[in-house]
């Protein structure tokens, strides 16, 4: 019995310095009034957003608009999506979004208003064009960084998964490039 006994205090006090040292280290993203959930809204920044097969660009104007969740596991935040569009295409593509999916921001530090990671998952997008389909899907995809201010960055690079269409689309991946800026102040803390 004393084992046992001594064996749940060992495995408490353990749970309550993960806690702790997860806390200390949690990512936090605020708004113009220091907001801990703020909605926010990127827009292209540039002419165009980039899906690069290995067989043709595809470039469209993009915007996403969403809020960020207090997330109560550290050192990440979620980004609740609630809209993507993929409007004007260039060359006749139309990129269609059938899952808006969400977003993780990982603090890595950065001067100002700082900087993080960004990765999605559950986006899902059908880009078509002459009856051609390319279909794509992240899964916890390093999509880019966000660079906090006003306004700030969503600077794409990543390499998003093609999950279904046709071969004509390329490989398993197709590279994502370009720029988003918010219509609003957002700061990232580590």
């Amino acid at each position: 019995m004393k084992y046992i006994t001594s064996l749940g205090l060992l495995v408490v006090t353990v749970a309550a310095m993960m806690a702790f040292a997860g806390s200390a280290s949690a990512t936090a993203v605020t708004g113009p009034s220091g907001e801990e959930e703020p909605a926010f809204h990127f827009i292209v920044e540039g002419p165009h957003v980039e899906i690069h097969n290995s067989i043709v660009n595809i470039k469209c104007e993009v915007t996403i608009q969403g809020g960020i969740t207090v997330s109560i596991l550290p050192p990440r935040v979620r980004a609740h999506i609630k809209k993507v569009e993929f409007i004007n295409c260039t060359d006749e593509w139309v990129v269609d979004v059938s899952s808006n999916g969400s977003m993780e921001i990982s603090a890595t530090g950065g001067s100002g208003h700082g900087v993080g990671t960004v990765s999605s998952t559950g986006m899902k997008i059908t880009a078509t064009r002459a009856g051609l389909s390319c279909v794509y899907e992240t899964n916890n995809t390093p999509i880019g960084t966000l660079t906090g201010g006003n306004p700030a960055t969503l600077n794409l690079s990543g390499s998003i998964p093609r999950v279904g269409g046709s071969f004509l689309c390329g490989g398993s991946t197709a590279a994502l490039t370009g720029s988003l800026v918010s219509t609003s102040t957002l700061k990232i803390d580590p």
